[in-house]
């Protein structure tokens, strides 16, 4: 009987142990869980874009960042997401970069002395709030399309893993560039920080909006080349070939968000003979024109926020795309009249990765902030993240599939929207 008894013990003991490490290394639960039958790894590479040296932006302050570039060539920061069939779980933390970055300004004492102790509390939920991410796994066998990502000014391409990591547990390989000065550049050693015009929550001067834009020496010109570099490095570069030689370059996709949208968009205009397919999310409208029209050439689904109309606008602006035939746009919202359901920010992991999750302030209070204001920071407070990312990850998955697997969809073809928090159009047809 004892003994009885104290193996119930044991296996009680050895049951809230294995539960635990569960716990522990479970995913993230404010991350939409991928949805197609591989896992998703990652592989990090930081390249110097020898098309622009010195880079537009360099300043003698930043030279401790570039001391294995002496010339100041502009850096580039790529993540290549690709299908593995691993049987490991130690998923990445999804905040790995930004403890990086935390572990910088405690060393740098950029926190002050008396939030340290909150800090390392930081840290730690940091650490154990996990990605999809496996890193550093062998890539599954086959060869997949190809997908190339640009992410929108200030937000990095890790910021976007809810689409992401969909789109790789499908079949895809995705790869990611993060520019320097449009994306913080987080590394052991520091991190290269933004060079963005100063904005009130998303606005801009008309004057600062058109130079982010401007034909020379922008923001946006430093994206248009860096597609260029890192699609050229991924068909050259013999050094990679252990990932591109299962790359399918004959089936390559874009798609992006705000300015990493208007960088995949122009290129397709230019480079029509090698992008299959693109897909906007939420272009967004600047203030330097009172309109700005679009008339993509290729496969193209435009998913635009229901309140784009009126986000960062200064001036009276609006957007029109001229759809032919295989062109679409989603209007993220059941009714048009529902301006609140979707806006700009939440075509990124914010509007999963911050709502509900006490981190998020404790982060803030750190660095001596107050909470952040999410209804402000997202310009609305009816945002449901989980959905609205299901329904991105949808029409992504069916687009793509269309376009690049021929996977023939009905609901495309009849246009008819996927779900019913949007609303689909088709062209041809002019949409303002």
């Amino acid at each position: 009987k004892c003994e009885r008894l104290l193996m119930r013990k044991l296996l009680l003991v050895l049951t809230l142990m294995i539960a635990n490490f569960m716990v522990i290394a479970s995913p993230n639960d404010y991350l939409i869980k991928p949805t197609g039958s591989y896992k998703v790894s990652m592989q990090e590479f930081l390249w110097q874009n020898s098309n622009i040296c010195p880079d537009y932006f360099y300043d003698k302050a930043d030279n401790w960042f570039y001391q294995n570039n002496p010339l100041h060539c502009h850096v580039v920061d790529t993540y290549i997401y690709y299908p593995t069939t691993t049987m490991s779980n130690n998923y990445d933390s999804y905040w790995a970069k930004n403890i990086v970055e935390l572990n910088h300004d405690i060393k740098d004492k950029i926190i002050e002395s008396k939030n340290l102790s909150a800090a390392y509390n930081v840290k730690q939920l940091m650490f154990d709030q996990k990605s999809y991410v496996i890193s550093q796994q062998n890539i599954a066998k086959g060869k997949f399309p190809v997908l190339i990502f640009q992410p929108g000014l200030g937000f990095n391409s890790y910021n976007y893993l809810n689409f992401i990591s969909n789109l790789v547990s499908h079949g895809y390989i995705v790869v990611a560039i993060d520019s320097a000065y449009n994306q913080n550049i987080i590394e052991s050693y520091g991190t290269l920080g933004l060079h963005i015009p100063q904005s009130h929550n998303g606005k801009m001067s008309s004057s600062s909006a058109a130079a982010v834009v401007a034909a020379k020496k922008s923001n946006l010109t430093l994206a248009l080349s860096d597609y260029k570099f890192v699609l050229n490095k991924l068909k050259t570069d013999n050094r990679l070939r252990s990932l591109t030689s299962h790359m399918d370059f004959s089936k390559i996709g874009g798609f992006g968000h705000s300015l990493g949208s208007t960088s995949i968009y122009i290129n397709s205009l230019e480079s029509s003979n090698v992008l299959k397919g693109y897909v906007s999310l939420d272009i967004g409208s600047s203030n330097d024109l009172p309109i700005h029209v679009y008339n993509p050439v290729i496969p193209t689904l435009f998913l635009r926020a229901a309140n784009d109309r009126d986000f960062g606008k200064t001036i009276d602006t609006t957007n029109q795309f001229n759809l032919i035939e295989n062109q679409y746009l989603a209007l993220m919202t059941p009714f048009e009249s529902d301006i609140s359901y979707s806006t700009h920010r939440a075509f990124t992991d914010v509007s999963t990765t911050y709502y509900g999750n006490n981190l998020i302030n404790l982060w803030y209070n750190v660095y001596g902030q107050p909470d952040i204001n999410l209804a402000e920071f997202m310009y609305s407070d009816h945002i449901n993240g989980q959905d609205l990312s299901k329904s991105i990850n949808q029409y992504l998955l069916v687009f793509f599939d269309n376009y690049l697997k021929n996977v023939n969809s009905v609901s495309l073809k009849e246009c008819h929207s996927l779900n019913p928090n949007s609303i689909l159009y088709c062209g041809p047809k002019i949409i303002q």
